[in-house]
Order: structure tokens, then C-alpha cells, then sequence
């Protein structure tokens, strides 16, 4: 069984639905312009192991969290949070990003996006 899909993280489901329809523009260009077009499927607000996750791609196991966003209130995937190690444990890998990066350098996000699948699934897109 898919982690997210446990008992602890459905009262997280209803506020990443909400967080579904009210995306910023940052992540609206990653999305229109690089994820839903990609060849693997990426989902949008994940829930895992109590955090919401921006974008995730179940395949590669690539967590994909946007530093600073203000559309995600709940605690942020930290460098010391236990639910970070958690993740590390069950073989996710996270990839902070800012909107900033998003918006000014949205080619070498991509890149570092296919890259980071490239490495865990060891298919080239």
C-alpha cells in the first residue's frame, strides 16, 4: 500500500483538494508547462507522512516541495524534520525549489527535474 493513502494523512486530503484549485502562478507554469505534458505521471498536493508535497512523482519517488510558498501552510519537509528521515527510509527524495528558481530559471528546474527522475528510474525522458 501507497503510504499517502493511510489513515493519518486523510485529514490532510481535504485541505490539499483546496491547495489543488488555488495554485500560484510559479506553480501553475511548472505544471501546465513541464509536468503535465511529462511522459511519467506527476500528481499535484500529495499527502505524505503528514506533509503535503507541491508536486510528487510516484515512479521516481521524487517529492517535489516549493520553499516558501505561502499556499502550503503546513510544516515544511526540513533538513532536521523526522518526517524528512521518514521519507529518506521508504526511499523518497525530496527537491526543494523557490518560486523564484521557478519563474527565472524554469529550463535548468526542468533539467534538474529530469535529472533527479533519470536518476531514480533509470529511464530518459
Amino acid at each position: 500500500m501507497i503510504y499517502y493513502q493511510q489513515h493519518e494523512d486523510w485529514e490532510n486530503r481535504s485541505l490539499a483538494a483546496t491547495m489543488r484549485r488555488s495554485m500560484n502562478e510559479a506553480e501553475c507554469h511548472l505544471w501546465f508547462d513541464f509536468m503535465r505534458p511529462y511522459p511519467l505521471r506527476f500528481g499535484r498536493k500529495k499527502c505524505i507522512f503528514g506533509f503535503i508535497a507541491d508536486f510528487y512523482c510516484a515512479k521516481a519517488k521524487l517529492l517535489i516541495v516549493i520553499d516558501g510558498n505561502p499556499n502550503n501552510p503546513t510544516t515544511p519537509i526540513d533538513d532536521t524534520a523526522e518526517g524528512k528521515k521518514k521519507l529518506w527510509r521508504y526511499g523518497y527524495e525530496i527537491l526543494h525549489l523557490t518560486k523564484d528558481d521557478i519563474m527565472d530559471h524554469f529550463e535548468d528546474v526542468c533539467l534538474e527535474i529530469e535529472e533527479r527522475i533519470e536518476e531514480a528510474t533509470g529511464v530518459l525522458s
